[in-house]
């Protein structure tokens, strides 16, 4: 799976990426996209399983992502750098600020990861938009000179989805037949892939049930999302440790488990 990690600036989202990232995975540079780091996902279950079988060979699930190169930009130029960067990726990771840190200071100066999550998403609904209605206006003009059957199926999907997000509803909400979905996939509607978003939290929330986390969940309502939260400045230095000794130092600081 090709997962786009995204975010506003200073939301640490590159710091999240080598916190999933650890520096002995596959890494490779993209003509100037960005960076692509391909992971083994640890999973519990099947070290259990291979426990119980031993098979002669265990292969893990395997995640591909992408930290996207946006240098030098901001406001709109940011996200539209973003945004056709992350045409191509099977879903995204969209990692939210919620870290105090005087050395890197917000862009909008202070910390309100409602705010920016709504911020970013937003934006997403306008690029979605003006793929569609551009799209929508070659159609119309096509379906002038000739009747198509295939064509007017299209339009009446994209006139759906132009309805929606002018309604400021991401696609993924959308009730779709798989020949849609599959038709609307050609177009890499960002609002139509899977999201996780990714609560980037300092060590100092580190709890069994962090409010911080709790307070951002009840906030942002949306059926079609799920959250986590993600100690990224901590875990990307836990991530270049050796395996047995990140494990420890993981118990140490109270987490059960890895952002990955």
């Amino acid at each position: 799976m090709h997962i786009g990690i995204i975010g506003l600036p200073a939301s640490g989202k590159t710091t999240v990426f080598q916190a999933l990232t650890s520096s002995d995975s596959a890494g490779t540079r993209a003509g100037g996209k960005g960076e692509t780091r391909i992971v083994s996902v640890p999973d519990v279950r099947l070290d259990t399983l291979a426990a119980m079988y031993v098979p002669r060979k265990v292969t893990p699930a395997t995640m591909e992502f992408v930290d996207p190169l946006v240098v030098g930009q901001q406001g709109a130029r940011f996200v539209e750098s973003l945004v056709s960067l992350m045409r191509d990726a099977d879903a995204l990771a969209h990692v939210v600020r919620a870290f105090e840190d005087p050395a890197v200071p917000h862009p909008a100066g202070s910390v309100d990861p409602v705010r920016d999550f709504h911020a970013l998403n937003d934006e997403l609904l306008l690029a979605d938009l003006a793929v569609v209605e551009k799209r929508l206006e070659r159609l119309e003009k096509d379906l002038k000179k000739v009747k198509n059957a295939d064509l007017e199926g299209e339009y009446a999907l994209l006139q759906r989805s132009q309805e929606a997000l002018e309604a400021s509803q991401p696609l993924r909400r959308l009730v779709l037949s798989e020949a849609e979905k599959k038709r609307l996939r050609g177009f890499g509607l960002l609002t139509s892939k899977a999201q996780l978003v990714v609560l980037n939290l300092d060590e100092s929330h580190i709890a069994p049930e962090e409010p911080a986390f709790a307070q951002f969940r009840a906030a942002v309502r949306d059926p079609g999302l799920e959250a986590i939260p993600l100690y990224g400045k901590i875990e990307s230095e836990i991530a270049q440790l050796p395996p047995a000794e990140a494990g420890s130092f993981l118990q140490e600081i109270g987490l059960l488990q890895s952002g990955l």
